[in-house]
Formats: structure tokens, C-alpha cells, sequence
């Protein structure tokens, strides 16, 4: 039997699919909507927290409760084939999605650092993706990827195509390099979002979690010769990994 505060948050989640509740709609005053559902306000509060983790609703402090409005929801995939191409993006499910990105040269951070297996201060390339669709405030997810600066021969490039933080372009920098992948490691945790990340992501709902993934690609000599850090809003995004069945 559901809980209290699960049914009454069924019932506003039905009103906003219904359109009963409009997109950008104010909600009445958490009090009077306590009173209307004959509950406490910490049952209410408690309800309005579960529409707020699954992106329906947004609290707006000192103005109230707010219907979103509709956001395209991002697929993270990881569909790989052993011994084949690794194929990995970030895609839109109802929406097209734009890719900025920028490259500049940094110092090892003590976090990336472990990761890539180096000392901190390491000097690194790192790439910065921003996935956003240009229609919504707030990117969806961000991405940072690294390369060791002195293992790459050449002054690192953007993409000359638009890609997604997961396209193969920093491999083929890699190949072009000599260096030959043996696998590619993927992290994926759920947790609460930092202030920054709250903050770069719009994030702005008690108790919407992030999907954190870290990646690292591994070479055939065992070195970690590619790391990249992703952060995607929880309730604007999905993970879906295929792993392909080899009969024996």
C-alpha cells in the first residue's frame, strides 16, 4: 500500500500529465495545499520532494512551486563489442542536442591524477563538452576528457566534426599517436550534485541526483592513456548498456 505522501504526489503527477497543472504553473502554497490534501505539512513537503526528484516540478526560494516545463532527456549508451570499435555517446531522445566544446592545456588535479595513474601536477590536455539543447538555460550534462600532454606528438586539435563527448575523436588522436587499446573502463555512481555542479547544470530541486560516470581508456602496455569525468543531470537523464551475447 502506498505511503502517504507517495499517493498525494500521484495525484499532482497525474494533473500535470493531464495538463490540469500547466507548465510554468504555480503551485498554491505548500500550506494550503496540506489543507487541501488533509495531510501535514512535512507529508506534503515530503510529496513535493519525490516531484521535484523526478524533474516535474521546481522550487523557486521565496516564490513558490512551479510546474517545469518539458525538457529533452539525454541517453547515455555504452554498446561495445569485444575486439570491435567502441561506440559511446550522449544522444537525445526527443530533442537534437548541441555540442560545445573547448580544449586548453591543465595541471593534473589530485582527483584526475588518480585516475590516469599519474602525479599530480602531471601537465594534461583536457577537452570540455558541454551538452546542451538550445532552447533550455542549462546543459545537460558536462563533460571534461584528458590526455597525457607529453605522450601526444602534436599541438591538440578540436574535433573538425561536431561530436558528443563520448565520439571517438580522442581515440583517433591516440591510434595517430601509435598507441593501441586494450579495454576501456567505465564508473558510473548516483549521487547527490555538488554546489558547482548544481549550479553549471540548473539543478535547482531538493534531492535530483547526478549520473557520474568516469571513464578510462587502457592501453595494451597497461597505461591509462585517456580519462574522462561526466556529470549528467539525474532527472533529464538515462544510462543504457547493451553488452552483446557471444554464444559458445
Amino acid at each position: 500500500m502506498p505511503k502517504r505522501y507517495e499517493s498525494i504526489a500521484d495525484d499532482l503527477r497525474q494533473k500535470i500529465h493531464a495538463g490540469d497543472l500547466a507548465a510554468g504553473a504555480r503551485l498554491p502554497a505548500e500550506t494550503t495545499l496540506a489543507a487541501e490534501y488533509r495531510t501535514s505539512l512535512p507529508t506534503m513537503r515530503m510529496a513535493l520532494g519525490l516531484l521535484q526528484a523526478e524533474g516535474l516540478i521546481e522550487k523557486r526560494h521565496g516564490s513558490g512551486n512551479y510546474v517545469r516545463g518539458a525538457v529533452s532527456l539525454v541517453e547515455y549508451t555504452s554498446d561495445r563489442d569485444i575486439g570491435g570499435a567502441p561506440t559511446v555517446a550522449l544522444s537525445a531522445i526527443d530533442a537534437p542536442l548541441e555540442t560545445v566544446v573547448s580544449v586548453c592545456e591543465v595541471d593534473a588535479a589530485e582527483d584526475v591524477a588518480a585516475l590516469m595513474k599519474v602525479p599530480p601536477g602531471t601537465r594534461l590536455v583536457e577537452y570540455v563538452y558541454r551538452r546542451q539543447r538550445h532552447s533550455e538555460p542549462a546543459p545537460h550534462g558536462l563533460s571534461r576528457s584528458y590526455l597525457i600532454r607529453e605522450l601526444m606528438p602534436s599541438t591538440p586539435q578540436l574535433p573538425s566534426t561536431t561530436p558528443s563527448p563520448w565520439s571517438d575523436h580522442l581515440h583517433k588522436q591516440l591510434d595517430a599517436a601509435g598507441f593501441k587499446l586494450d579495454r576501456i573502463e567505465q564508473r558510473l555512481t548516483a549521487r547527490p550534485p555538488t554546489v558547482e555542479e548544481a549550479r553549471e547544470l540548473g539543478i535547482v530541486g531538493v534531492g535530483v541526483s547526478v549520473l557520474a560516470i568516469q571513464r578510462s581508456s587502457i592501453d595494451t602496455e597497461g597505461r591509462t592513456v585517456e580519462a574522462s569525468l561526466v556529470v549528467l543531470s539525474g532527472d533529464r537523464a538515462m544510462a543504457v548498456v547493451t553488452t552483446p551475447v557471444v554464444s559458445r
